[in-house]
């Protein structure tokens, strides 16, 4: 539905590994093999940035042990109160989804860094990460949501607030 008709028709009645007959469109020939659709994810994430980390913003002043130190910090006081993470997530998170709650919603296996990849998938629905995983961006606190629950839109957002909260 959202490529060209023609690619659709082909792609639809294909099974993974077939490749298809060549398929034309004013752009030419075209041919396809079908591949296998990543597992699906769900979960959310607190960031914790240093300066010079992949994608930090400006503000960022604190450096890789300093953010460590703080991102172990989160990670012990989640362990005491897991139902705190979006709380925490808005109030400590340097990522854009601070402001939910740190929702990242739903993505594919492998469209996130390695090492976050391969966190999240030794969790059970619900899991935080014991201790916080390193990845170019700075070191996030993970939590694996519910597939279910985040197609059906049920994650929690910390008092549904429109406007984030000021660091």
């Amino acid at each position: 539905g959202r490529t060209f008709p023609a690619f659709d028709k082909a792609l639809k009645p294909m099974k993974v590994g077939q490749i298809s007959a060549p398929v034309k469109t004013m752009f030419g020939y075209h041919i396809f093999k079908r591949l296998p659709v990543p597992n699906e994810l769900a979960g959310s994430h607190i960031l914790i940035a240093y300066k010079g980390a992949m994608r930090a913003a400006g503000f960022i002043k604190r450096s890789k042990d300093d953010a460590k130190k703080l991102a172990t910090e989160l990670a012990e006081k989640l362990k005491k109160d897991p139902a705190s993470f979006p709380q925490l997530a808005l109030k400590n998170s340097d990522g854009p989804t601070a402001r939910f709650g740190g929702n990242l919603g739903i993505w594919h296996q492998g469209m996130m860094a390695k090492a976050f990849d391969e966190a999240i998938l030794k969790l059970k629905d619900g899991q935080i990460t014991a201790a916080p995983v390193e990845t170019p961006f700075g070191f996030h606190i993970i939590k694996r949501n519910s597939l279910a629950s985040a197609k059906a839109g049920d994650a929690k957002k910390p008092g549904d607030k429109k406007e984030p909260a000021k660091k």
